[in-house]
Parts: C-alpha cells; structure tokens; sequence
C-alpha cells in the first residue's frame, strides 16, 4: 500500500490513464482523468467507497499513461477495458457480439448483412442491436419491404438463372444481368432512410415514385411502389409522436441493483420513438450513480453506427465535457449531452427510467439464479475434489487428430461458472508421427505453462500469466499423470483432475479409485461443460484444418509456388489439366514465374501417377 501512496503521489498533473494491478500482474481496473495526480490522490486519500477499498486492498501496482487530451484518455481507457476486461470495472456485458445492420455500399449492388465488427470500409452499419432477435427481425422486414440481393453471385451474366429468392419476390436478381443500377441503388437508398427512421421522407419519396409511375401508365410498377409505400405504412404508423420538435436523438438510463445494471436507449427519429434497446451492465456494486452512466454512454457509443445530435441521460455524467467532446469527433458534429429537467423530454428520461426498472426486474432473478448455480457447483466441487478454496477459473485440455494428422490441442477456460472465451487458446501440435493422445496432450500443457511461468518470471502480463484454481484434462488415468508429470517439470504446482467420458469419472491424484458424482449435481455439470467446451473447441479447429487440407491442390508443394504464383497460375490456365498441357515456357510467363520455377512445376505435372485434381 506504501507502494501505491509513493506512485500516486508521483502522478503528472497531466490527462491520461491509470491502471491497478493484483499480484499476479492482472488488471483490476482502469480509469482517466484529466488530472492523473489529483484523482489518483483523491483514491488514496478517501477511502469511503467500499468497492474502492476493496480493489485497492487487492492491489499491488499502479500504473499511469499520460495523453495528449481528456478526450484521448478516455478513448485508450476504453480500448483497455475491452483488452483486460477488470474486475472493478463497470462493463456492458458481452458488448463486443453486438449485431449490426451492414449495408454494403462499396459493392456494386448492394446488399443487407448482418455484422459483428464494423469496419472502415465503405459499408453504412446501423446498431448495435443488444437483442440478436431484434436485429434478425429487423433484417427480414428489410428484405420484405426493400428487396436486395443476399448472395454473392456477381458480375451479372444474362444467360444465368435466378436463385429462388429471386421468384419468391425476396432479391430483384441483379445476378441475370437484367437489373438497372439506378434503380437497384434507388432501392437501397430507401433501405436506408428506412434505418435511419426518416420514415416521413421515405413516405413522401415512395408516393411520388408511385404516382410518376401511374402517369407513365406503368400500372405494375406503380402497384410495386403502392404495395412497399402501403408495407412502411404498416410499420411506422404505430409509433407515437414524442418529440414536438421532430428532432433525432437518444434516451439512455439504467436501474441498479447488488452489481448489476439494466440499461434501456430509446431512439428517436424525426419526433417518432422507432426503437428500444436493453442492455446489461456489471460491476456497478459500490459506483456512483455518476459513474454507471458515464460508463454506459461511452462503452455504448463506443461501437455505435449512428450518434444522434441530442443525447438524453437519466443521471449527469463524470467528465461530462470530455465525454460530450469525444461524441462530437465521433459523430463529426455537435452532440447535446444533457439531463433533462422538465418538458417532454424529462417525460421521455422517465419512461426510459421504468423500462429499465422493468427489464431490471426480468433480470435480477435470472442472474442471481446463474450466481448462486456457480457458487453451488464451485463449492461442491472444492468439497469433492478437497480444494482449500472454490475454484473460480478452471482451465480444461483436449486433443483432436485423425490418426495423427492435423493433430491439434485446445484450452477452454471457465471462470464463475461461464466461459471465458477471451482465455481459450489453440494450438497446432508439432511433430506428431501418430495418434499418441498422451504426446499431444503433454505437448500442449507444456507449451502453455511454460509460456505462463515465463511471462510471471518476466513480469508480462498476459492471458498466459494466469493460472487457473483448477486443471482439468479430458481422459482418464493416464492423461492425468501426463499433466501432474508436466507440471513437476515446470515446477508449478495445480490442483489437477482429469474427466472420463465414457462413465463421467473423475480421477483425482493420490486416490485409487475415481470420484463419481451423481448426475444432478452442479460440480458434475459443471466439469461436463467444460470438457464439452474443449472438445467442441478441439474439433471445430480440427476440422477446419481437414477441410484446408482437401481444398489444397497436390502442386502447391512444389518449391517455389506460394499463394501468389499459385493465384497468377489459376487465373492463367484455370486447371490443372490446362496446365499439364502447357510448355515452359508458357509456365514460365506467368507474372512472378521464372523458368526454374516452371520447370520444376513441370516435371511434377508430368511425373507418372500424378494425382494433382483437375
């Protein structure tokens, strides 16, 4: 604690921001301010806050780094907490798989896609959707509504059939050549001022289009336009007018309860409320009310697609002006920040306030239930295997392999109960001559506590640094005496069981005969999800390598031919066989060929028994 008085006093009067770390290196928290040497003081000076003085009794180190800017440091703080997701943090939960809406403008027919990460390209997204139901249910009405084009079946050829999507009124099927580019693009502009819930623009647009048709006589396509203008009709004739002003914005609030957070945004567009998202925060045990909000405006609109110019919150924020800074850059205009205090728009912060009471309600009994599970299995487990604690991150192996080939081996990491996929690892198992399970399964624990025992000797911190309370090995007697072998090696010291699949025994070292536990018990369970996590793990990246594999062509192993000859190769001749009946110095013409290269490819063509595929 000395250590950390020392530090904080040695802060900058500069931005930046400030990481506590646990003994063992991991990161309990992260935090900016725009004074690192004034906060850091007030932490250490006031310690009334008994989250505060939770984590500052569990921390060993203190770590600043200084920016340019408040709104700099905010942006690097969210980029670690996404990195090291700490414990003391505020955090929308499983914020990074968020869908989004992606319509692909870069392409030359556009379509709708559903996204997880949204890119710098040229594609406009529309999110982030908390609720994967929404955001699916949202596309088909989309694609209902404003027919695009959902494969990849381009450039157009008139003599190419269409798909189904095509005849069932689902893609106008650009894919048959006979499909104009204005109008597809018409479409999609539509599309668009759609998610953007500018739905009074696009009535106006659609009616004129419609009646433009009908005074060319064109009766089918003022039908269409009639039938689509009808269908947004359907779907924004509901919503109520909130704003008097028309205006676009957001409302965010949040309730709390123990360490967890119900949040609602309700979107508004053009005076109209179009949308309603909830999310989940954790970790807000012992924050201010202050804090959780700052904490939810800027993880939400960290990945959003669309930063309205008002932005309404329930609470008033940390740092609000830097905050209020950084959606400016973001959204490359001004953004009004504000706690409403009367009119309609303190109506609107109050009906998003009881949603999140509501959805609050819905979630509290749900994750104190998924708690106290974890807690059960924990401590059962502890009491059946003689832990002196209850193990909250267990860390579980498994190999996969066909007969030797592409053997690889796979870690999946539990931590209270759920996966901590972060933590999982995969990794190719070298120089395996056969199917020796025991060999791959020494190999792969070797590797990763030998990288972990490292990285703490050296003090780096890493996913590797961590040692879980418990490892667990998929097998029996003999996979468990691999690990306990391993580790002896390393000279690090584990509780370590190894799981049996065929009757769920478990073996425990210094004991003959292995611990069966009944079926309805949650340290069973428990183990059973995490083995069944590993080889899932395990065998999809098996497969995939398989699959690599199959697709691969017998001359790619010729010396000399990597991805880029082999492209220039392809695009070339097109197969094999047309390369076999080629020359030399055909081969050799190649862009990035030369004439040793083709001779060898060549010789390998023409080599009696070639089985290269045509």
């Amino acid at each position: 604690m000395d250590d950390l008085a020392e530090r904080a006093k040695a802060g900058p009067d500069q931005p930046g921001v400030y990481l506590f770390r646990d003994q063992d290196g991991k990161v309990l928290y992260v935090g900016k301010a725009a004074s690192l040497k004034k906060r850091l003081r007030s932490y250490l000076g006031s310690r009334a806050d008994p989250r505060v003085r939770l984590m500052l009794d569990r921390a060993r180190r203190l770590e600043y780094l200084v920016t340019k800017d408040a709104v700099e440091a905010l942006v690097l703080e969210l980029n670690l907490i996404k990195v090291h997701r700490p414990p003391f943090n505020i955090r929308l939960r499983d914020d990074k798989q968020y869908p989004y809406l992606r319509v692909t403008l870069e392409e030359e027919y556009p379509r709708l896609l559903l996204a997880r990460k949204p890119d710098s390209g040229g594609s406009r997204y529309f999110g982030p959707f908390t609720r994967a139901g929404a955001v699916r249910s949202t596309m088909d009405l989309c694609r209902r509504l404003f027919p695009q084009r959902t494969c990849g079946r381009l450039p157009a050829t008139p003599a190419r059939r269409a798909c189904l999507n095509f005849h069932l009124g689902r893609c106008p099927g650009p894919c048959t050549g006979k499909v104009e580019k204005a109008g597809y693009r018409g479409v999609t502009s539509d599309l668009i001022m759609f998610l953007e819930g500018h739905h009074a623009r696009l009535i106006s647009g659609l009616t004129r289009k419609m009646e433009e048709a009908a005074g060319r006589m064109d009766f089918e396509g003022a039908a269409l336009w009639r039938d689509r203008l009808r269908g947004v009709r359907e779907v924004t004739g509901g919503h109520p007018v909130v704003s008097p002003g028309g205006g676009d914005g957001d409302v965010l609030a949040f309730a709390c309860s123990s360490n967890h957070a119900a949040a609602v945004v309700l979107c508004l567009r053009q005076g109209k409320l179009v949308g309603r998202e909830s999310a989940h925060l954790t970790g807000v045990e012992g924050w201010s009310l202050r804090r959780v909000m700052t904490a939810l405006v800027e993880q939400y609109y960290q990945h959003a697609a669309v930063i309205p110019p008002e932005v309404m919150v329930s609470q008033e924020l940390e740092d609000g002006a830097a905050v209020r800074e950084w959606l400016r850059r973001l959204r490359g205009g001004p953004v009004r920040l504000f706690r409403p205090g009367r009119g309609y728009r303190a109506d609107l912060v109050q009906m998003a306030v009881e949603n999140a009471r509501l959805a609050l309600d819905q979630l509290h009994p749900a994750e104190e239930r998924r708690r106290d599970r974890a807690a059960a299995a924990a401590q059962e487990l502890a009491q059946a295997l003689e832990l002196p604690a209850p193990a909250r991150r267990l860390e579980c192996f498994d190999v996969s392999n066909l007969q030797g080939r592409q053997a690889v081996a796979a870690m999946a990491v539990f931590v209270d109960g759920l996966p901590e996929k972060a933590g999982y690892r995969k990794l190719r198992i070298q120089g395996a001559t056969g199917p020796d399970d025991y060999a791959m399964l020494r190999q792969a624990i070797y590797r990763r506590y030998l990288r972990g025992r490292r990285d703490r000797e050296e003090g780096v911190v890493s996913g590797f640094s961590v040692f879980p309370d418990l490892l667990v090995v998929d097998g029996g007697r003999g996979q468990l005496n691999v690990a306990l072998q391993v580790l002896e090696e390393l000279g690090i010291t584990l509780p370590v069981v190894a799981l049996a699949k065929a009757e769920e025994e478990i073996h425990v070292p210094g004991r003959a005969l292995p611990l069966r536990l009944p079926e309805d018990r949650p340290a069973r369970q428990l183990l059973q999800r995490l083995r069944d996590e590993a080889h899932r793990f395990a065998l999809g990246y098996h497969r995939g390598l398989r699959t690599q594999e199959s697709l691969r062509l017998p001359w790619e192993d010729v010396p000399g031919i990597g991805p880029r000859r082999r492209s220039e190769l392809l695009a070339r001749f097109g197969s094999t066989a047309a390369m076999r009946a080629a020359s030399v110095e055909e081969l050799a013409q190649v862009p990035g060929m030369n004439r040793q290269v083709a001779q060898r490819l060549k010789d390998y063509l023409e080599k009696p028994g070639d089985s290269a595929r045509d």
